[in-house]
């Protein structure tokens, strides 16, 4: 029974970093097939201007959409599908467009390194005594007595510092609302979700320039 409890506390934390390192180095292929020698769809929509509330270009949510781009490991899904759902009703047949806010270049890359970091720890807390006895030590560090002394206990603490240290670096905080390339409101900025009112607003005008566009056309 204390093997199978063992086995269980080594390989769990290793079958979950694993998987965050396939997570964090596999790229997902589009869902959507390409289309080849299909004739491009008739634009019915109306040709709207172009608003700029912040100046901030946006290529998604060029050709009339909404673009909401906003933190997924900050826990804001559900605030960006109702607020999806708000400009769908508001705004009948405009697109309405979901992304994850990138983080920083730098942290991007800091969070691929620490998968690597994190079975660097799972591995020494297994194998240390053959680790330093390859690296030309007669004796380990004081330290790592210590570590192998609570084993089990330095595997666990690799997976769980490791994950909230990913999910660290993914956070962004962000929650941007972009429309026919510009920017509408932006979290960021803000430092506060937008309220009915600012969508309201913002829909207002969106609207208004469509009627104006309809008319000189």
């Amino acid at each position: 029974m204390e093997r199978v409890h063992q086995l269980l506390l080594i390989g769990l934390p290793l079958l979950l970093s694993a998987s965050d390192v396939w997570n964090a180095f596999h790229v997902r292929p589009s869902s959507k097939p390409a289309a080849h020698n299909a004739p491009p769809a008739p634009d019915l929509s109306p040709k709207v201007q172009h608003f700029s509330t912040g100046g901030i270009v946006d290529p998604v949510s060029l050709g009339g959409k909404f673009h909401i781009s906003y933190c997924t490991s900050c826990s804001y899904k559900n605030a960006a599908a109702q607020t999806r759902n708000m400009l769908q009703a508001s705004v009948p047949g405009t697109e309405v467009v979901l992304s994850n806010h990138q983080p920083a270049t730098y942290k991007r890359l800091l969070s691929k390194l620490v998968p690597l970091l994190q079975f660097g720890g799972i591995g020494l807390a297994i194998g240390g005594d053959h680790v330093f006895t390859k690296l030309g030590y007669a004796v380990p560090p004081s330290w790592y007595n210590t570590l192998k002394q609570n084993r089990f206990g330095a595997i666990a603490g690799s997976w769980l510092i490791g994950n909230a240290l990913q999910n660290a670096l993914h956070s962004t905080g962000a929650f941007e609302i972009y429309y026919d390339g510009d920017l509408v409101f932006s979290k960021l900025q803000e430092k506060r979700f937008p309220s009915d009112l600012d969508l309201q607003t913002s829909i207002a005008n969106i609207l208004e320039r469509r009627k104006l566009r309809m008319i000189e056309n």
